[in-house]
């Protein structure tokens, strides 16, 4: 009974640990699959950036 604070802190950091991988990975692959427009997470090409994200 005195670990499952525990069980929770590893449950909480692993699961911040995969969100921040996908959202380094969509930072990362976003400017590829838009090379017209480097800056398309910033939203400066006219179009939303998520437009080419599927």
């Amino acid at each position: 009974m005195e670990y499952e604070w525990q069980e929770w802190v590893i449950g909480i950091l692993g699961f911040i640990l995969v969100v921040a991988i996908i959202i380094g990975f969509f930072i990362l692959i976003a400017p590829l699959l838009s090379p017209d427009c480097p800056v398309g997470l910033h939203g400066e090409c006219g179009d939303p950036p998520d437009s080419n994200a599927i």
